[in-house]
């Protein structure tokens, strides 16, 4: 006789959600590790960060970037499946085009928060490519 545990089914859309919020905890957490490096204050009190001007219009671009994680977070658990799926590819793509362009002067430790970020959009982009069609956790025999 074996003994039979039931998980319960991690919805698809229940991912995507918990994908955007470690998306963004690691472009929040990347920002909070910066002013731990030796100097980054002084260049941001400045106003010239890793050889690049603070403008308006980066802080403007700055603030609409973090409200993507942040909506999509949102829109994922009530968006119809074909809204959901081409919104969640496009965000990701937005946010991948976002960490290339605007990594330039990485250090490692930018390197390491890039690449976590970008399997983060991928794995969105894939699990929003197959929505329903992800397999729910089922039954485990103990």
């Amino acid at each position: 006789m074996s003994n039979k545990i039931e998980i319960e089914e991690i919805h698809w859309r229940n991912i995507l959600t918990g994908l955007w919020v470690y998306f963004l905890l690691n472009i929040l957490f990347r920002d909070v590790h910066e002013f731990l490096r030796t100097g980054y204050l002084e260049q941001v009190i400045s106003g010239v960060v890793n050889g690049n001007k603070l403008t308006e219009e980066i802080l403007l671009y700055s603030a609409i970037a973090l409200q993507i994680p942040l909506l999509m977070s949102v829109l994922s658990r009530v968006m119809t499946t074909s809204i959901n799926r081409w919104l969640n590819i496009m965000a990701s793509i937005v946010m991948l085009v976002s960490i290339a362009v605007f990594n330039r002067n990485p250090d490692l430790d930018d390197i390491v928060f890039s690449v976590v970020e970008g399997l983060a959009l991928l794995t969105i982009c894939y699990i929003a490519w197959r929505g329903p069609l992800i397999r729910p956790l089922g039954v485990v025999s103990v």
